[in-house]
């Protein structure tokens, strides 16, 4: 317990996080809550203490949102360039990929102890996976069921993006036990 980061509140947050991540089962204990002095004394500071909870998901979602808008961006102009959704696709993801891989192993996923060399073989793993399931969900969305580009890939990306980060979390940056 002594290794897991955080003051106050968002301690107990990332103890919780923490377990799950180790494959700690949980169970609930009822306890009497007992106040001094009315709880006139409490340091909970609710815009702070929440931030340092929700810290976390906020850098996952900066970091996804980063990669994504660099994608989308990229899809676009590749699109422009060539005519080639294919190689668009491809390009695009291999550049908005890196990014996002550094992002969330020094800025999301920072307390992890997997290797580089280790969690950059599983990340490009699932990232080819991924690449894979969208270029087929664009192509089918887009020229099966005749979708705008554009809508296909917000509805590809929605699709994909909490496969991402449960695998991620859980394999490709999951804390070594301790």
């Amino acid at each position: 317990m002594s290794q897991i980061n955080g003051n106050r509140y968002e301690y107990e947050m990332n103890q919780l996080l923490e377990a799950k991540a180790s494959d700690i089962v949980l169970s609930c204990i009822s306890i009497e809550t007992i106040y001094e002095n009315r709880n006139e004394g409490t340091y909970f500071h609710p815009v702070k203490d929440s931030l340092r909870i929700y810290l976390p998901i906020f850098k996952y979602l900066t970091s996804s949102l980063l990669a994504g808008a660099i994608d989308f961006i990229l899809l676009f102009f590749f699109m422009k360039l060539t005519n080639n959704l294919l190689f668009s696709v491809v390009i695009a993801r291999m550049i908005s990929s890196a990014i996002n891989f550094f992002c969330n192993k020094k800025l999301v996923f920072d307390k992890s102890k997997v290797s580089i060399s280790e969690s950059l073989i599983k990340y490009y793993l699932l990232a080819g996976f991924i690449l894979l399931c969208n270029y087929c969900l664009i192509r089918l969305l887009t020229y099966g069921i005749s979708l705008p580009l554009t809508l296909s890939k917000v509805i590809t990306e929605v699709l994909l993006f909490m496969l991402g980060y449960k695998i991620q979390k859980s394999y490709i940056f999951r804390k070594k036990k301790i």
